[in-house]
């Protein structure tokens, strides 16, 4: 009597039980290997997103009111910026194209966190005029940023969050 002799299937031809079984539990097996994986994806792409907030530099704008003179300080904060360059513009100016008109830059190669810069303006005056600071830089791992502060001559500054530019 053939042990392995089902009738119309042969073993030798289309295997055992066991070898039907073995296939079923790879199957099953890349099955959970695939979920797996798809998973730390999702996970690892939710933790880069989260180290890329935590990295991120922001800037604040404050005003400084003396006897002298009307200024702007520009502190950066939570991590070193690089690359950074700024750009004044007075009276919501727009070029041609509908761009704000920048009418003062400046280049930084970095700001470390805490330390500010003092812009002042003599053709400003006393009192404040209207006006937003445009600035863009990148973090320690390169992504690009720019963030809009605006100010007002009742000396108020609103700033807004920095938006990552795509390239």
């Amino acid at each position: 009597m053939a042990i392995n002799n089902f009738g119309p299937f042969q073993s030798d031809v289309w295997g055992t039980v066991s070898d039907w079984i073995t296939i079923l539990v790879y199957l099953i097996t890349a099955y959970f290997i695939y979920k797996t994986l798809r998973s730390q994806l999702a996970i690892q792409r939710i933790e880069s997103n989260r180290a890329s907030r935590e990295i991120r530099p922001y800037f604040s704008l404050e005003t400084r009111i003396d006897e002298n003179k009307t200024g702007l300080k520009l502190v950066c904060h939570n991590h070193t910026a690089f690359d950074v360059y700024t750009g004044v513009n007075i009276d919501a100016s727009l070029n041609p194209t509908g761009d704000l008109n920048l009418q003062s830059k400046n280049y930084f190669h970095f700001i470390k966190p805490g330390q500010d810069s003092w812009y002042t303006n003599p053709m400003w005056g006393n009192p404040f005029v209207n006006g937003c600071l445009q600035i863009n830089y990148k973090d320690e791992d390169g992504r690009e940023y720019e963030q809009k502060i605006y100010f007002s001559d009742d000396y108020s500054v609103k700033n807004d969050l920095p938006t990552v530019l795509q390239g």
